[in-house]
């Protein structure tokens, strides 16, 4: 019996082009859904200014002119309480709160229907918190001293927001 050769060897393979069909549909519909979730997380994400920076990288043009007054605000948040501190009149020098938005926008409405005309930066705050307070109570006041809701009408407290770490 003579030795026959396998018939596999014989048959010549022909180049094959991928086939690129299924790639082409994915990408007609990932690349919509990946621009429209951008735009989404964009609209999730809440503005704040950090304080700037005191110490040789200030620019001499950002430098405060003397004779004029810079209204400082700020709310330190601790564990049972709000303490507003400014520098506008002894009367809100230092208010201590509990923890309802409520009277902080109450009393934060007041405060800016008290500022005299002279006061630069009318529209910044900055909100101080304790260790241990968490997030959502930090989001839920940083909301409560933008706008405050008089009478189905929704007025403008202090939008500019800033954080600080410490005690100031």
């Amino acid at each position: 019996m003579a030795y026959k050769p396998s018939q596999r060897r014989s048959i010549e393979t022909l180049p094959t082009e991928p086939n690129l069909t299924p790639i082409m549909n994915l990408m007609v519909v990932l690349i919509p859904l990946l621009l429209s979730s951008a735009e989404f997380v964009k609209l999730g994400a809440i503005e704040l200014n950090l304080p700037p920076v005191v110490g040789p990288l200030v620019e001499p043009g950002a430098l405060p002119v003397e004779g004029t007054k810079h209204l400082e605000l700020s709310i330190f948040i601790t564990k049972d309480s709000f303490v507003i501190n400014s520098n506008i009149s002894t009367e809100f020098e230092r208010i201590k709160l509990k923890q309802s938005l409520s009277d902080l926008q109450e009393h934060l409405y007041e405060i800016k229907t008290y500022i005299p005309p002279y006061f630069r930066e009318k529209e910044s705050i900055t909100i101080q918190a304790s260790a241990g307070i968490k997030y959502q109570k930090l989001i839920d006041v940083i909301e409560s001293v933008r706008v405050i809701k008089i009478k189905n009408e929704e007025i403008e407290l202090f939008p500019d927001v800033k954080l600080s770490a410490g005690v100031l």
